[in-house]
C-alpha cells in the first residue's frame, strides 16, 4: 500500500503539480511581460534547452543510483525548494522589501517569478555535491554532508556569480541576471549575502531531504501518515531558511553598509603573468582528466558506465561558466579573477577526481 502511494505521488501528483505551476507561471509572465519585438523567439528558450541537456544525464544517473522513486523525490525537492525560494526573493525585490534585489533578464519557460531553467538548474549542483559527499564520506552525519555540499556550492558561486553579472562586458549581451545597486555590502561586485545564501540553500535542501524523503520508508513504519509528516518537515525547513536568510540579509545591510571588499579589477590595464597563464590551464586539465578516467572506468567495469553521465552532466555547465569567466580574465589581464576561479573549484573537481580514481 505504501509503495503504491509513493509511486503515485512521485510519478503522477508531484509532476502534474509542477507542470501546472510552470504552465500558469509561463502564461502569466507573457501576459504581463510582452516579448520585445527585437528578441528572436528561439533565443528565449536557449537556456531551457541547455538546462535540459545538463539535467537529463544527471537525472539518469540519479535514478540509477537512488532508484526511480528516491531519485525523482530528490529532483523535485531541490527544484521546488530552491525554485520557490528564488521566486520569493525576486518577488520581494520587486516590492522593494528585499534590499539586495535581483532579477532575471529573460527565459522561455517560467516557474513562478524565475525562469524554469533556474529552478531545475539547482539540481545540477545539489545532486553532484550530494552524491560525491555521500560516496566519499558514507558514515558522515546528515549535518556534515549538508555543510560539505553547501561549501562546494559556495566554491562554484564565489566566481560564477561575479562572472555572470559582468559577462556583458565581453559578450555585449544582457546578463542572465542583474543585481540592483544598493548599499548592501559587496564582495567581487556581488552582495555578500548572495554567497551566504548559496551555502545555506544547498546545505538546507540537502539536510531537509536527508531528514524527510531519504527516511520515508522508516517514517512510514512508525507513522500512519508518513507523507503528511514529510511535507511538514519540508515546509518548516523552507520557512526557517527564509527567516534566517532574511535576518542575515538585514543584519549585513545594517552592520556593513556600502562595504566593498574586492572589485575584481575589471577596469582594463595590467598584463598576463606566467602564473596567470599557468592557472588558466589547471581546471581544463582536471576536467579532461575526469572525462578520460570516467571513460576508462566504463571500459573496465560495466557498472561504472553510468558515471560518464555524472561527469558530463557536471563538467558541461561548469565548462560554460568557466568559458565566461575566462573570457573576462583574458579581456582584463590585470584582473585577479583567475585566482578566485581556480582555488575554490579545486574542491568539487578534486572530490570528483578522487571518486573516479577509487576502485570501482
Amino acid at each position: 500500500m505504501f509503495e503504491t502511494q509513493l509511486n503515485r505521488l512521485v510519478k503522477i501528483h508531484i509532476p502534474l503539480t509542477m507542470a501546472a505551476i510552470v504552465l500558469v507561471s509561463t502564461i502569466y509572465h507573457y501576459l504581463t511581460t510582452p516579448i520585445p519585438a527585437s528578441t528572436p523567439l528561439a533565443t528565449l528558450f536557449i537556456y531551457d534547452i541547455l538546462a535540459a541537456l545538463f539535467v537529463i544525464p544527471l537525472l539518469y544517473h540519479c535514478l540509477k543510483v537512488m532508484g526511480t522513486a528516491q531519485g525523482l523525490l530528490f529532483f523535485f525537492t531541490v527544484s521546488f525548494f530552491v525554485g520557490c525560494l528564488e521566486a520569493l526573493w525576486v518577488f520581494l525585490g520587486k516590492l522593494g522589501i528585499l534590499g539586495d534585489a535581483y532579477d532575471y533578464s529573460g527565459g522561455g519557460v517560467w516557474f513562478f517569478g524565475v525562469p524554469f531553467y533556474i529552478a531545475v538548474g539547482w539540481f545540477i549542483w545539489a545532486y553532484v555535491f550530494y552524491f560525491l559527499a555521500r560516496q566519499l564520506f558514507p558514515q558522515a552525519s546528515s549535518l556534515k554532508v549538508a555543510c560539505l555540499c553547501g561549501l562546494m556550492a559556495l566554491c562554484i558561486d564565489i566566481w560564477m556569480d561575479p562572472s555572470v553579472v559582468n559577462s556583458s562586458l565581453v559578450t555585449h549581451s544582457p546578463n542572465v541576471w542583474n543585481w540592483a545597486q544598493t548599499t548592501a555590502p559587496k564582495i567581487f561586485t556581488v552582495p555578500l549575502y548572495n554567497f551566504i545564501g548559496w551555502f545555506l540553500s544547498v546545505a538546507t535542501v540537502v539536510y531537509v531531504y536527508e531528514i524527510s524523503w531519504a527516511r520515508i520508508k522508516t517514517i512510514s513504519q512508525t507513522d500512519s501518515h508518513p507523507f503528511r509528516w514529510v511535507f511538514l518537515r519540508l515546509i518548516v525547513g523552507w520557512i526557517i531558511f527564509v527567516v534566517v536568510g532574511k535576518v542575515i540579509q538585514i543584519s549585513l545591510n545594517l552592520l556593513l553598509p556600502n562595504l566593498n571588499l574586492w572589485t575584481l579589477g575589471l577596469n582594463g590595464g595590467g598584463s598576463m603573468t606566467a602564473l596567470t597563464m599557468a592557472l588558466l590551464v589547471v581546471l581544463p586539465a582536471l576536467i579532461a582528466a575526469c572525462l578520460v578516467i570516467a571513460v576508462q572506468r566504463a571500459i573496465r567495469n560495466k557498472a561504472s558506465r553510468k558515471d560518464i553521465w555524472l561527469v558530463l552532466g557536471f563538467v558541461a555547465p561548469l565548462g560554460i561558466d568557466l568559458q565566461m569567466a575566462y573570457a573576462l580574465q583574458l579581456a582584463f589581464p590585470g584582473a585577479s579573477l583567475v585566482y578566485l576561479i581556480v582555488f575554490p573549484t579545486l574542491l568539487p573537481l578534486g572530490m570528483l577526481l578522487v571518486y573516479l580514481i577509487r576502485p570501482a
